[in-house]
């Protein structure tokens, strides 16, 4: 995750050529502020929501279709847009990046943050040995500190009802995962209580999910269709589709059972911040077959 320096550009797919290089949105919308705010004049404010907007888009095909109306509507910045942002669209849009596991991390100011940090422990009269010893003595004390949470995040019992359905899920949490995933998996677990499940039967004449191609749910991060595009173009096969609903608001979300025994929900938390959505554990107190597994967290 970087700017788009044309070093790093070059670089990264000869050092690291099997990551992938996402481009950090603080830095991209400097870049377009610096590039096009002044072209836009007052039409500015009304530019930017647009963007963002489009940036949001739940598929390839509606970014397309917003990316277009953007630039004929604002036909100063088209030139920008067009050179600059469009080429490298798989770097930053959210239809793009939001499958990918980043932590869900979008921009690198933590990275900027520990380097002013690191400026801390040198100077002009610091040598390496000096400097090395000083950023051992603040990671152990931050490891301290992790391990101390651990311990507590371990011994402490959650309230009954979830403690009731999900047992072997908590008890393999704490063991196996960190005080931030245990935490944020629990968050979910409590969210999961207010949603019910339902079967998504195939439509008429459609022998399984591979052949579907109408398919929509507007309450959704990601594209229903376009999420089963991502499951089949990795070789991967459905074995159910699920629509969770909220007993409050009535919004929907869809999760696709796979043959690998793992899962994918059109929300994309689990994809791209790497711990189960509520919606994960909404099914998996639904679904007798269905299993938890630990590798579902990655965090």
């Amino acid at each position: 995750l970087s700017d788009r320096h044309a070093t790093l550009l070059s670089v990264v797919p000869i050092v690291m050529p099997m990551a992938d290089h996402l481009l950090c949105l603080h830095h991209l919308q400097a870049n377009i502020d610096q590039n096009v705010r002044q072209r836009l004049g007052g039409r500015w404010g009304a530019f930017l929501s647009q963007f963002w907007s489009v940036y949001r888009a739940v598929s390839p095909e509606d970014f397309q279709k917003g990316w277009d109306a953007m630039v004929k509507q604002f036909p100063e910045a088209a030139d920008y847009l067009n050179t600059q942002l469009w080429p490298c669209q798989e770097r930053w849009a959210w239809t793009f990046v939001v499958f990918k596991f980043t932590a869900a991390i979008r921009t690198n100011g933590r990275v900027e943050s520990e380097n002013r940090v690191t400026k801390t422990f040198g100077g002009p009269k610091t040598n390496v040995m000096q400097l090395f010893d000083g950023l051992n003595e603040r990671t152990s004390g931050q490891s301290v500190q992790e391990m101390r949470k651990a311990r507590d995040s371990s011994r402490r019992q959650h309230p009954r009802t979830i403690e009731t359905m999900f047992p072997g899920v908590l008890s393999l949490l704490r063991q196996l995962a960190g005080p931030y995933a245990l935490q944020e998996c629990y968050k979910q677990m409590e969210e999961s209580v207010f949603y019910r499940v339902e079967v998504v039967p195939l439509p008429h004449g459609v022998r399984n999910w591979q052949m579907i191609n109408m398919f929509t749910n507007d309450n959704t991060y990601l594209g229903a269709k376009w999420v089963l595009r991502l499951i089949h173009s990795r070789g991967l096969q459905v074995r159910n589709v699920l629509r969770v609903v909220h007993q409050g608001t009535g919004k929907q979300h869809l999760v696709a059972l796979l043959d690998n025994k793992s899962y994918v929900c059109d929300c994309a938390m689990g994809m791209n911040l790497g711990i189960p959505c509520r919606h994960y554990f909404s099914v998996l107190t639904s679904v007798r077959e269905f299993r938890f597994h630990i590798s579902v967290v990655r965090s």
